[in-house]
């Protein structure tokens, strides 16, 4: 019996290839005639191909990726959180980190405060919430790869449909060769290809290197604060430590 995943993956190779079938036939049949610039049949062509390459290729986990929210807030906004939960563990302790647990919003927030009001020690903490944020920082390069195949295929199908449309205008024509305005109809899949892989989807895989590494960067405070926070720290002190002031954290105004 093939698993769930693998039977997800065996429709999305049909379905793959059925798209490639589909724009071999129309890159064959209407894709070398020349229609200018804007070129229809040859567009459809390279969508119907950019679908085949990126069905083929992709993950049944990649587009659970790309439909997964970022993580919310940034560095700042950790940082004064944690700040507040220091202060909250040194004026109630453990009890009063539990009453914070409905108002955390992060995974590694809930993870730790759950191990801190269960007495975890620093070490232990620390080791606990670095796996997660490993398992997760795998996580985070998803979108990119999406991003970087998605590019890839189209590029890719612009010079398939282009060299399937060069052949049949080739083979449909005497020895005197085929006229310049025959092959502009081919070369147009090409330049669709690269408008769309690069200029319109390369640039998302910058965008979500750059996600990626901010997740990275919030997960390391939320550690850092955390395993402090184990660690009895004064939120006076967890805030020089960040070079954060009353303005960024208003709870140290009230803060001993």
């Amino acid at each position: 019996m093939m698993s769930a995943d693998t039977k997800k993956l065996v429709w999305l190779g049909l379905a793959g290839y059925l798209c490639g079938t589909a724009a071999m036939a129309v890159a064959w049949t209407v894709a070398a005639r020349p229609h200018g610039l804007f070129h229809l049949p040859a567009l459809l062509s390279v969508f119907l191909a950019g679908a085949a390459f990126t069905l083929v290729g992709a993950r049944s986990a990649d587009w659970q990726v790309l439909r997964s929210r970022p993580e919310a807030g940034g560095e700042t906004e950790a940082k004064a959180r944690l700040i507040a939960l220091a202060a909250v563990a040194r004026a109630e302790g453990a009890r009063g980190l539990e009453r914070q647990l409905p108002h955390a919003t992060q995974p590694l927030e809930r993870q730790g405060l759950n191990l801190l009001v269960d007495g975890c020690g620093s070490a232990e903490l620390q080791a606990a919430l670095q796996a997660a944020a490993d398992a997760a920082g795998d996580a985070d390069h998803g979108p990119a790869r999406v991003w970087r195949l998605l590019s890839s295929s189209f590029v890719n199908a612009g010079i398939v449909v282009t060299l399937i449309g060069m052949v049949r205008t080739l083979l449909g024509n005497g020895p005197e060769g085929p006229p310049p305005e025959a092959l502009a109809g081919a070369l147009t899949a090409a330049v669709y290809g690269i408008v769309v892989g690069l200029g319109v989807l390369h640039p998302r895989v910058g965008r979500a290197r750059v996600a990626a590494r901010a997740a990275a960067a919030q997960r390391r405070v939320w550690i850092e604060g955390l395993v402090a926070i184990a660690g009895g720290i004064h939120p006076r002190r967890l805030a020089d430590r960040w070079n954060m002031d009353s303005s960024e954290a208003p709870l140290l105004r009230r803060v001993a």
